[in-house]
């Protein structure tokens, strides 16, 4: 149907010539294929018969993928992770076949997949996990925030992968308290915003946001250390 107003139909339908026709009305005349006449009135504030009806959908925002015993779960055995029992149900490997019962369980529509160590590996592994799995959105990596000429040699890269979105770094492992605060690092995270990309935050102090107010931040894990 094509018409000026597409709003809603108003009518009265009438029996002619063995075949129920909408009765003439005053506006929004429609000829039809067989030389009838179809009439139409509209009705404005109604729903649009050509809007697409909406659905929602619902996207895990941060899960990992790992190979347990490689560098990239490490950091399960050093302080204070080392010996902790509570991590003792994720010390094994994961993989899109292991999520992939959950995600469906669950309605999850799609997934952003997010580092696990700091290293340059770490994004060729995610980066294949995402081109081979259409259900994951997103790539949030890694790059040596500190050494911001690589930063930007890195994201040049990166910029051409649809699907990397955001950096992170494990700052809750790091020995100075302060790193992020550091001004290399800071110089670091402004590349970020050269690119439209994400910092992702392991913390709860607010201080990245003092030193970088532009820089779009996801705040992770409210401070725990995990």
């Amino acid at each position: 149907m094509s018409g000026s107003n597409t709003s809603a139909v108003r009518g009265t339908p009438k029996l002619v010539d063995g075949r129920y026709r909408w009765v003439a009305c005053k506006q929004g005349c429609l000829p039809l294929a067989d030389g009838n006449i179809r009439k139409l009135s509209f009705e404005t504030n109604r729903i649009n018969l050509q809007q697409k009806p909406t659905m929602t959908v619902i996207v895990d925002a941060h899960q990992h993928f790992w190979n347990y015993g490689t560098y990239q779960t490490s950091w399960m055995e050093k302080p204070p992770y080392a010996g902790d029992p509570t991590f003792a149900s994720i010390r094994r490997s994961f993989g899109p076949d292991d999520l992939q019962p959950e995600r469906k369980a669950a309605s999850v529509s799609a997934s952003i997949i997010v580092q696990a160590a700091d290293g340059p590996k770490e994004n060729d592994i995610l980066l294949k996990h995402a081109a081979l799995t259409p259900w994951v959105a997103g790539v949030v990596g890694w790059v040596p925030l500190d050494k911001p000429d690589e930063v930007g040699r890195m994201l040049e890269q990166f910029s051409r992968e649809r699907k990397f979105v955001g950096v992170r770094h494990l700052i809750n492992v790091e020995p100075d308290p302060d790193w992020i605060m550091r001004s290399a690092v800071i110089e670091g995270l402004s590349v970020l915003m050269d690119y439209n990309l994400t910092f992702d935050y392991v913390g709860a102090s607010s201080s990245i946001t003092w030193a970088n107010p532009q820089l779009p931040v996801a705040h992770l894990s409210l401070g725990r250390r995990y």
